[in-house]
């Protein structure tokens, strides 16, 4: 039975965090379930996470009680390697991308590190959908254009009882860049990016970001929905290697844009 509303549930929540070695870049992945307008159950997943989440992704789906079979829809955000390379876990489902995306991906440029050149590669062969702003994937689930970030970054707003939840993959990777309404990496362009950080922190009531655990937003300030819950295996916590630092704090966006 479709539910009265969409449904919105996190399989991966995203992750910030870095090393002297290079970054992890665990993006979010969520699950909406909704019903098509003949009344009939689909099940989206909104970006797919990186190779090395695949196996998490997999039981995360089994504890779910799915298989990848039954996801209609992989809707992405945007292209970059992290949001996109899990796209053929689910070889049958349709694929949801902003038209001004798929264009990018044929040309990235080159100080684009986020989006190689195979990155069109993932999409060959696939049943693809692309979308502009306002766009429905289903109802109650709607496109929101947020450029900047990359050339043709969306979200996903879903409409429920309790306010406006987004989906807002980059143009809001984590819960300070919501806070200060400013992106972090920018690859496209800046003004662009702050412009679509502010109509996301306006917009919406519940965020599941980029790279950050799910949080509400009430007066300026940012709640958790989760605790922070992180394990690192293969070191031991007397190795004299091992450092933990704080993160330098946000002082505006890393210009990736194009030279």
């Amino acid at each position: 039975m479709p539910p009265a509303e969409p449904r919105v549930r996190p399989l991966l929540e995203g992750a910030s965090l870095n090393s002297d070695r290079g970054g992890f870049a665990f993006c979010g992945v969520v699950l909406v379930e909704a019903a098509d307008r003949d009344g009939q159950l689909r099940r989206v997943v909104v970006d797919t996470g990186h190779i090395g989440t695949r196996r998490r992704l997999q039981a995360a789906l089994a504890e779910a009680g799915l298989s990848p079979e039954d996801i209609d829809v992989v809707a992405l955000t945007h292209a970059h390697w992290d949001h996109s390379q899990n796209v053929d876990v689910f070889p049958a489902a349709e694929i949801v991308v902003s038209a001004a995306e798929l264009a990018y991906i044929e040309r990235p440029h080159a100080r684009d590190f986020a989006t190689p050149a195979w990155t069109k590669y993932l999409f060959a062969e696939r049943r693809i959908r692309a979308v502009a702003d306002g766009d429905e994937v289903l109802p109650g689930l709607s496109v929101v254009a947020v450029p900047g970030h990359s050339a043709g970054s969306v979200a996903y707003a879903v409409g429920q009882a309790g306010g406006t939840t987004v989906i807002s993959g980059d143009a809001l990777p984590t819960a300070d860049a919501a806070r200060l309404r400013q992106a972090r990496l920018v690859f496209w362009d800046l003004d662009q990016a702050a412009a679509s950080a502010a109509r996301l922190a306006d917009l919406a009531d519940l965020v599941y970001p980029g790279h950050d655990r799910p949080f509400r937003l009430a007066g300026g300030e940012t709640e958790y929905l989760t605790p922070f819950g992180f394990t690192l295996t293969g070191v031991a916590p007397d190795d004299p290697g091992l450092r933990i630092e704080a993160p330098a704090p946000f002082g505006g966006p890393e210009d990736l844009t194009p030279p």
